[in-house]
């Protein structure tokens, strides 16, 4: 079974914002590397820097947990 569509966004724009840097990833070729509409990107994550906002929200919580903390 494929991973939520959240999830998937996520995966996705981390590999692009890597490669290409945050201004070189548009929302339309984020949904197109996930298989879906722009529309459908824009009702889980309505700007790019909330995507970013996410990473870094995750990104806190495995250091949290590596850390011991509780979160």
């Amino acid at each position: 079974m494929a991973p939520p569509t959240r999830e998937r966004i996520l995966i996705a724009s981390l590999k692009l914002f890597n490669e290409n840097g945050f201004d070189g990833v548009t929302t339309a070729r984020i949904a197109e590397t996930v298989g879906i509409s722009e529309g459908n990107l824009w009702y889980h994550f309505r700007t790019k820097k909330d995507l970013v906002r996410a990473h870094q929200q995750v990104l806190t919580q495995k250091i949290a947990r590596r850390l011991g903390l509780s979160w």
